[in-house]
This record gives structure tokens, sequence and C-alpha cells, in this order.
């Protein structure tokens, strides 16, 4: 699908509710500056299903514009490459499950998942990449715990990225798409202990959608944030933040 020219304009727009069903995939790709991918006009979008690609110049997905609008997604697949915010809710976010991986744009300052009233995370696997100045962190109130790198050193676009828990099993692995100093990963895979973070080498599992999938892995180099290539989760949410400015 590609959209149209104004300056609110996305692929798909609505000023009611929207809510999406179905286990097809829709695929969106825009060049438009002002071009979303689906928008709201004051309005809550749901996902039910579904697989999402969109690539476009600005925000994926946006709902309410200035006055507020709830994002739910409750078991999805989103692949979501973007010069703007990858899903951008006006009130909240709420992911109850599904897959998600948001990379937005460190240039312009954007993030994989921005809302004004807080990010919910109850279920799935998330990951998001984003400039460490507009990071922001899911709530600290609910069950599945969250990581996030605010790295010394930015990552680079085809880098390996590679979370791997104490005792060496592979949370994630993926290959970068856009430069980002901020990492954010969630998933019920997490839990209370020590973790590293690796950047290369080779994963031999297969690769879809930019994400390796079982396969065996030989790490790169680990990743250091403030002298140290150990980190600990121990609450819901983990901040690990650079003194690197």
């Amino acid at each position: 699908m590609y959209g149209g020219y104004s300056e609110y304009d996305a692929c798909i727009y609505s000023y009611g509710n929207l809510i999406f069903n179905g286990n097809d995939k829709l695929n969106e790709e825009g060049m438009q500056l002002e071009g979303e991918g689906i928008a709201t006009n004051n309005a809550d979008i749901t996902f039910n299903s579904g697989n999402y690609y969109i690539r476009l110049n600005d925000d994926s997905i946006n709902a309410g514009r200035e006055n507020g609008g709830l994002i739910t997604i409750n078991n999805d697949k989103f692949y979501l490459d973007t010069s703007g915010d990858g899903i951008d809710s006006n009130d909240k976010i709420v992911i109850n499950n599904g897959l998600i991986y948001a990379v937005a744009e460190m240039a312009e300052n954007d993030t994989g998942l921005d809302s004004d009233n807080g990010i919910t995370i109850n279920g799935g696997a998330i990951i998001s990449t984003e400039s460490k100045l507009m990071k922001e962190l899911p709530l600290n109130e609910f069950k599945q715990k969250s990581i996030s790198f605010d790295l010394d050193k930015k990552i680079n676009y085809d880098d390996l990225i590679t979370l791997v828990n104490g005792n060496g099993n592979v949370i994630v692995s993926f290959v970068v798409k856009k430069t980002f100093t901020n990492l954010i990963i969630s998933s019920p895979d997490l839990y209370d202990g020590i973790y590293n973070l690796y950047k290369g080498w080779t994963n031999s599992g297969e690769l879809i959608d930019d994400i390796y999938y079982n396969g065996e892995y030989v790490f790169g180099e680990k990743i250091m944030i403030n002298n140290s290539d150990v980190f600990t989760i121990n609450s819901i949410v983990t901040d690990i933040t650079s003194n690197i400015q």
C-alpha cells in the first residue's frame, strides 16, 4: 500500500477506532515525509492478529494525534523500519502478546515505542532501537521483565546483536537495520540474573525478518557499558545507563 500527499496522510487513516483481525500480511511502504503507516485522529487502534511490515519516513503507527489514542497489541507480528517513531500513542501503548521489532531513526531522535501516558508490557517479545536522548522505558508495574541498554558507543547497520543469559542461553539475536545508541528488549525469557550483550560474529540459525531462530552461535565481542560487560536484571525494568555522554 502506498499513501497520498496531504500533511496528515497515512496509508490507513481513520477518525474512528481501528480494529485489525486476520492472519494475512499487511505491507506498507512510503517515502512521503509526513506520511504515516496506520494512523487515527483522536481514536484507538487495536491489533488482534496479523503480520505487519511497515517501512516509512514517518511514524509507522500513530494513534490520536494531539488528543490521545490507545494502542493495544494482543497477538501480532510487527516489523517497523521507520524514520519516525515505530509505535506512537498520544495516550498509552499496551502490549499483551506478539513479536515487535521496531527500528527508529537515531539521527531524528525518534523511538521504537513512544507514548504520552506510559507503555505497558504484559507479554510478547519486543526489540526497540532508538536514540538514548528520547528513550522511553516500560512501566515498572507489570509481570514481564524488560532491559534497557544505554550504550557507550553506537551500534551500526548490519551488526549482529545477541543477548545471552548467565547459562549461555540466547534470549534474542538480531541484525541491526539502523544505527542506534539505546536498545530495549522485553521477553518472557528474561529472569533475574546475569546477562551479556554481544556484537558479531556469526549465527547459523534461520534469519527471518532480521531475527535469528535456533542454530548455533559464535559470539563476537562483548559490549561494554561503564567498563563492565556483565549486566544484572533484578527488577521488572532494568535500566543500564551509560556514564558517557
